[in-house]
């Protein structure tokens, strides 16, 4: 059981690819970043390494749960209510990647029969034993979010909390929780959430936040750091817009209405 970190590209982040124990002059990549199925649905995943010499590639489906921030656990001791693990398989378990080529593993969701509508979730994980100097032998690992979209009902419901400042030391960080209440995921991309600083009627400060996923039944704290030079006392007002239908998926309900929230804060 790890907690890692995960970035999405255009979310679950983004996406989305994570790595662990990177070094340098190695790495893998996985595209696309993330995918989403329906029952009965595959998708063919392109993997590549920068290495000049054959690299092994292992390939696994892994259970995970996210933390209000972002990162992700891993083999969770206990399986996730939405977990779609055991409904995928892969073509692969294990690719030999010459150098400067890539391979392909494939995800094939198998038909459910009668599961409850809404998004249900596993991750890819692709893992590489890297080239060290050391005696310590490293392994890259990136992971692709997999969704699982049984069709019916597909609602969407979401609650933003208040917006808050958060400081440590000199670092400032606006972070404003958000809570997914509908059966489907959010897909929160780059500037859905952004910030407006203000001193009376002035702007004085934008900010935006990056791509980020709001998975079923899970509240996830947006954080925004503030790296500018204003200091004292200014208004924060946070606008939270969420995907059109089209962006969204067929048969989804229509969009959370935009959210805004306001807070006096000094920096």
């Amino acid at each position: 059981m790890r907690w890692l970190n995960i970035a999405t590209a255009a979310i679950l982040a983004a996406a989305v690819a994570y790595a662990l124990a990177p070094s340098r002059g190695a790495a893998i990549s996985v595209s696309p970043s993330q995918a989403r199925l329906g029952p009965g649905e595959g998708q063919s995943f392109l993997v590549g390494t920068d290495l000049s010499e054959r690299a092994e590639v292992s390939a696994r489906l892994a259970d995970f749960v996210p933390s209000a921030t972002g990162s992700v656990r891993i083999d969770p001791p206990r399986r996730p209510a939405r977990s779609a693990t055991a409904w995928l398989s892969l073509s692969a378990s294990r690719l030999v990647i010459d150098g400067g080529s890539s391979g392909t593993v494939g995800v094939q969701a198998r038909d459910l029969g009668i599961v409850a509508p809404g998004d249900y979730y596993s991750l890819l994980l692709l893992s590489m034993r890297a080239p060290s100097r050391g005696p310590v032998p490293l392994t890259l690992t990136v992971g692709a979010p997999i969704i699982v979209r049984v069709p019916g009902e597909l609602r969407r419901s979401a609650s933003v909390g208040r917006l808050r400042l958060k400081r440590s030391g000199t670092r400032r960080v606006f972070r404003l929780p958000i809570s997914n209440r509908g059966n489907i995921n959010e897909e929160l991309r780059r500037g859905y959430v952004r910030i407006d600083l203000r001193r009376g009627r002035r702007v004085v400060g934008r900010l935006a936040a990056g791509p980020r996923n709001i998975l079923p039944g899970v509240t996830g704290v947006i954080t925004i750091p503030y790296r500018g030079g204003l200091r004292g006392r200014v208004e924060a007002t946070a606008t939270v817009r969420f995907a059109p239908r089209a962006l969204a998926g067929p048969g989804t309900g229509p969009p959370p209405r935009t959210a805004v929230r306001r807070a006096t804060v000094r920096l």
